[in-house]
């Protein structure tokens, strides 16, 4: 961990001409640690490597911010971003999967403290991947109403598929962060978008989040379901 923090100060400091460049460099101990959770998925190395790809994403962040890649009025490169931030999802969803099958991480796996992190984790690399696209699309046609919408929305649809799945891998901590963040996409349909947007777009944005809505309490009773027959042939 230490090494990692060095590595990616080494790499700030040197002055890189590129925020992305410099993200992308600090990226290669990440990986690294990653990588030898993947092959040896005990407990601390797969914390290790939550935590490094926790730092992952906040160097996305912090990129993201400093290119003004969400600035609706800006067009870089945007999507430039995606692919490392799309390498670390990728890499995250990899150690949930090993996590899971691996016979060294002995216990219950119920809202396993690993499996919190690595959660939560993938979903703001997600998330952010998912307003990238928003923004991308936005610039495209021109429409900053539409980004605004899009942000509500793709938060909505992040935030379903996370209580799916604590749902399904029976994990409170990603449930419990899935609600708040449909709660803060609601906040924000009410305070912001019915505030600042034209009434096409304030009608697109409450059939978006009602559909997202109404395909959460589907996939929950569906999940509820499935929860419920598995524990039941388990006691059997």
């Amino acid at each position: 961990f230490a090494g990692t923090v060095l590595w990616t100060a080494v790499v700030l400091a040197l002055g890189t001409t590129s925020p992305l460049v410099a993200l992308t460099w600090s990226l290669v101990p990440v990986l690294t640690i990653a990588g030898w959770a993947l092959l040896r998925p005990e407990r601390h190395a797969v914390d290790l490597a939550g935590m490094h790809l926790g730092l992952g994403l906040l160097g996305a962040i912090a990129v993201a911010t400093d290119l003004e890649l969400l600035a609706a009025g800006h067009e870089p490169a945007r999507m430039a971003l995606a692919l490392p931030v799309l390498v670390l999802a990728a890499v995250g969803v990899g150690l949930v999967a090993r996590v899971r099958a691996a016979s060294r991480l002995d216990g219950k796996l119920d809202d396993d403290s690993t499996l919190g992190l690595l959660g939560m984790v993938i979903s703001g690399l997600v998330g952010l991947l998912a307003l990238l696209a928003v923004a991308v699309a936005a610039a495209a046609v021109g429409a900053t109403a539409l980004g605004q919408v899009g942000y509500t929305l793709a938060i909505a649809a992040v935030a379903l598929a996370l209580l799916v799945a604590g749902l399904r891998l029976r994990q409170s901590t990603w449930r419990h962060l899935a609600l708040a963040a449909l709660g803060c996409a609601a906040i924000k349909v009410v305070i912001f978008d019915l505030a600042t947007a034209a009434v096409v777009w304030r009608a697109l944005s409450f059939v978006g989040l009602g559909l997202i809505l109404i395909a959460g309490a589907l996939a929950y009773s569906r999940a509820k379901l499935q929860a419920s027959t598995g524990a039941g042939e388990v006691a059997r």
